[in-house]
């Protein structure tokens, strides 16, 4: 939207601050509803998507990096695949570890595979007792209406898995799962809330940040975009709400919907302030990765019989996905490093972080190729001012049994 249209906007009738895939899905849902209705989205980033950014390098012709979320999981969120089904999206599904060659993957993800039959024992009945309690888990009504709550609410996922695990391999395992889902150490991470999460988990489809660009090219003329919020205000007679940006330009609605990450709320103003609950979402930590692409003219791997999504228990990535198709004309491997990594990489240099990530590669593919990307680029989106965090929000021991 032109600078001139966005001076002229003074009233709406909703206000949606975000343009995330929350936020561009409900101002779709609401134009849909009923095309009079007046809806503006107000974008602090000079882009849609949130975390869903894509770069584009202009030295490398149809390279494009995938800096934030690209990847959703079926099964449990059928509405979001659902939405992208409707509107016509092209799904990627990404194979898991047992796609790939199983020897080599054997011989570096030893967290993820076990020939000990007490080891793999463990683990079933770990996860079997975790599902078991995860079905008295509402998937809808207040997680503190669940069995047990407060109880589970009191201990970590790590906690809980030092009193049920009697190897460390299923410690080492259940770890690496947290670390995988949530970008975040599982000591920082509420048993209660892991629960709840179980319900929503398996296999990843690259399609979030495809949405958030239909939605975007549909919805342009509702959207200004690089215009943070700092105040929302009601008026004197409570009967609008005043929506102020960093630039002074304020904006009146009869209602605001808030799209944003837990953290990103303290960057507004609330007059009045929120209730004392919401006054402690801006506090949830949310994950800390980086996520770390690498360029080659060939993929190499291939020759290795590694495809799809792979996971290793060294250092410093854990997560690797090797995509070509759809990347262009160069393959690319795209690696995670989460948790105390993530924190350990913060204070290098992207050159540090790029040598490491290669010498990784190198050992985990058997492959000199590795050390030699043509690009390289990582992003770590806690950096970002406005996004101020990871994918998901996580909620530590405890808050949900005293606030939630």
């Amino acid at each position: 939207m032109s600078a001139e249209r966005a001076e002229s906007v003074c009233a709406v009738d909703v206000i949606i601050i975000g343009a995330g895939v929350s936020g561009l899905i409900a101002a779709n849902v609401l134009t849909e509803q009923d095309q009079y209705i007046k809806v503006l989205v107000l974008e602090a980033c000079d882009h849609v998507g949130g975390g869903t950014y894509t770069e584009s390098d202009p030295k490398y012709d149809k390279s494009h990096f995938f800096t934030g979320g690209d990847y959703v999981k079926p099964n449990k969120q059928r509405r979001i695949l659902n939405l992208a089904s409707d509107i016509g999206l092209d799904i990627a599904e990404v194979a898991w570890p047992e796609t790939g060659s199983r020897e080599s993957t054997m011989r570096f993800c030893r967290a993820l595979n076990s020939w000990n039959p007490l080891e793999v024992w463990d683990w079933n009945h770990l996860w079997a007792r975790a599902e078991m309690h995860a079905g008295g888990i509402p998937s809808e009504a207040p997680l503190v209406q669940a069995a047990n709550a407060e109880d589970w609410d009191r201990v970590s996922v790590t906690e809980y898995a030092q009193r049920e695990c009697w190897t460390s391999y299923s410690k080492k395992r259940l770890e690496e799962l947290v670390k995988d889902s949530f970008e975040m150490e599982p000591s920082d991470m509420s048993m209660l809330f892991f629960l709840w999460a179980i319900k929503s988990s398996e296999s990843y489809q690259p399609i979030a940040r495809k949405i958030c660009h239909h939605f975007g090219d549909k919805l342009t003329d509702r959207i200004i975009l690089s215009s943070p919020v700092h105040h929302v205000q009601r008026n004197k007679d409570n009967s609008r709400i005043v929506v102020t940006c960093a630039s002074d330009t304020q904006y009146t609605a009869e209602y605001v919907i808030v799209a944003l990450s837990s953290p990103s709320l303290s960057l507004i103003d609330f007059s009045p302030p929120l209730p004392m609950k919401s006054s402690f979402v801006p506090r949830f930590p949310v994950g800390t990765a980086y996520k770390c692409v690498s360029w080659y003219e060939k993929p190499f791997w291939k020759k290795k019989g590694f495809d799809g999504m792979m996971a290793t228990d060294s250092c410093p990535v854990y997560c690797i996905i090797v995509e070509q198709e759809e990347l262009g004309c160069k393959s690319a491997i795209i690696g995670f490093i989460v948790g105390e990594e993530a924190r350990y990489w913060s204070i290098r240099t992207v050159t540090e972080r790029q040598q490491a990530v290669s010498a990784q590669y190198a050992e985990f593919f058997d492959s000199e190729d590795a050390y030699w990307p043509c690009q390289y680029t990582d992003t770590r989106w806690t950096d970002d001012k406005f996004a101020r965090g990871g994918c998901p929000t996580v909620l530590p021991s405890q808050v949900l049994s005293c606030h939630g």
